[in-house]
């Protein structure tokens, strides 16, 4: 008489097939994981763009936004969000208005955020003249990752090149000025990206 009860031969998997399963997922751990890339903007971006714009009017005036160093970000072939540079008018406190730049994160999701960066802060006695390159650095260990703008700036009695590095982890609009990486770069004279890049050991 046949058992009922089903072969062990039936649910186990063979042994060069658990091999070959096993081999497979051990390569996948060891593959690096995509690095983010930036390309330039589209047409498919334009909402994205508008909303940054939208948002940077309610801190600055006379908003504009500089296409040519505005990105997308992309981790393989997936869309994080956007970087989108603009300038404008910034107010200080107990001072006048000045030619300001800033960043916005945009998020793929749509969630945005506005930084300040020439005109404010560590940057708040000059104006800014524009953005000359952006560029992606190395991620941290920790995933931590960083972004570079070089902008043309001036001060009272000088022009000068100015570094500004990002960094955020995770979704675009947690971006927020690296003090200690900027003053390093300007510090050391960085003009350039290889400039900054050499001023962080990168």
């Amino acid at each position: 008489m046949k058992s009922s009860a089903t072969s062990p031969d039936a649910v186990a998997l063979h042994p060069r097939a658990t091999l070959k399963w096993g081999l497979i997922a051990a390569a996948a751990l060891l593959l690096p994981a995509a690095t983010l890339a930036l390309r330039p903007t589209g047409a498919s971006d334009a909402a994205l763009i508008a909303k940054a714009r939208s948002v940077a009017a309610n801190t600055v005036s006379d908003v504009a936004i500089d296409d040519a160093q505005s990105f997308r970000v992309l981790r393989g072939k997936q869309f994080k969000g956007l970087f989108v540079s603009g300038s404008g008018d910034v107010t200080r406190d107990g001072a006048g208005p000045v030619h300001g730049c800033f960043v916005v994160g945009v998020n793929a999701d749509g969630r945005v955020k506005v930084i300040q960066t020439i005109g404010t802060d560590n940057w708040e006695a000059e104006t800014c003249t524009g953005v000359k390159a952006v560029s992606l650095l190395k991620a941290d260990a920790d995933g931590t990752q960083r972004l570079v703008l070089i902008y043309d700036a001036a001060s009272p009695n000088a022009a000068t090149v100015e570094p500004v590095v990002l960094r955020w982890t995770g979704r675009l609009d947690r971006a927020e000025v690296d003090i200690t990486a900027s003053d390093k770069a300007s510090q050391a004279g960085a003009e350039s990206i290889a400039d900054v890049r050499k001023a962080l050991g990168l």
